[in-house]
């Protein structure tokens, strides 16, 4: 067991137990909204396409009264966007323990990927209470090791294909790209914060990236376009970007980069494609000449 485990299981163990060699996830978590059958899906049965943006999301824990699991995403090296009811609080923060590359080894597998990694804390930037989304630096440098999303503020639609990456109830990495019968769109744009959809989440799901997919046939890179916030009986509700915009964006990675963005095409904050990165490490570089790598 690696001192990080330990020091979460620390945590967590008057709650759940702990086992460095057991999936740390809880059966019984309130307000799971699983509409229909569930169509969620194990990330590494993706690792080459999906999972690569998925490296950037975590799994947390808050360890207080009132905490408890939820989804969090890297958009700058060290930056992570997470919903507002999960971290509101510096309090809150400092007992949150964040874990990237929380997932099986093999696809549909029950033994877990080994090297992942994690860290306690951090210092909170900012917080938006109406948009659900507050802004973390963690204490380490997790985005150049798995790399960051973009945000897109582009206007949303209900055309547009989306999918979730996330922990639900604190379990192993999963997506959702499918409702029981469509594909995951959004269903209904209620007000300038929030929309609503079908896409299968649980509890422990908040905060997770929801992100634009490309049009079938269509070779683009996907980007973030909302925030998973909260379930109801028949459908989940999330968070626009544009709702969150202004909060977030003085701490986004510049445009004009590949840190965090190797092996991929990045999405400018308009929707519009920008650079692409190739290599890695200090090789990465912008194979179209359109960024530089800081």
């Amino acid at each position: 067991m690696n001192k990080f485990m330990f020091v979460v299981c620390a945590l967590v163990i008057s709650i759940i137990g702990c086992n460095s060699d057991v999936d740390i996830s809880i059966d019984e978590v309130s307000n799971k909204t699983v509409i229909g059958s569930s169509q969620l899906e194990d990330i590494a049965c993706w690792n080459d396409s999906f999972g690569i943006y998925g490296r950037a999301v975590a799994r947390m824990y808050t360890n207080t009264s009132n905490g408890g699991w939820c989804t969090g995403f890297l958009v700058n090296r060290k930056t992570l966007l997470t919903a507002y009811h999960c971290v509101s609080t510096q309090s809150e923060l400092d007992n949150t323990f964040f874990d990237f590359d929380y997932k099986h080894a093999e696809c549909d597998g029950t033994t877990l990927a080994s090297g992942g990694s994690g860290t306690i804390g951090g210092t909170l930037l900012a917080t938006n209470l109406f948009a659900d989304v507050s802004v973390i630096e963690l204490n380490e440098d997790f985005g150049s090791v798995v790399g960051i999303l973009d945000m897109n503020f582009s206007a949303m639609n209900t055309s547009q294909n989306l999918m979730i990456i996330q922990h639900p109830a604190g379990e192993y990495k999963q997506l959702v790209r499918f409702t029981d019968n469509n594909l995951c769109r959004a269903t209904s744009l209620p007000n300038f914060f929030e929309f609503n959809h079908a896409c299968d989440t649980k509890g422990g799901s908040s905060g997770s990236p929801v992100l634009l997919q490309p049009a079938v046939g269509v070779v683009a890179p996907m980007s973030v376009v909302g925030l998973h916030s909260a379930g109801a009986t028949t459908y989940n509700v999330g968070k626009r970007a544009t709702s969150f915009q202004t909060t977030v964006e003085p701490y986004l990675v510049s445009e004009n980069s590949c840190v965090g963005r190797c092996g991929r095409r990045v999405t400018n904050r308009d929707g519009t494609p920008g650079c692409w990165c190739v290599g890695s490490g200090d090789t990465c570089v912008d194979k179209v000449q359109l960024c530089g790598r800081k």
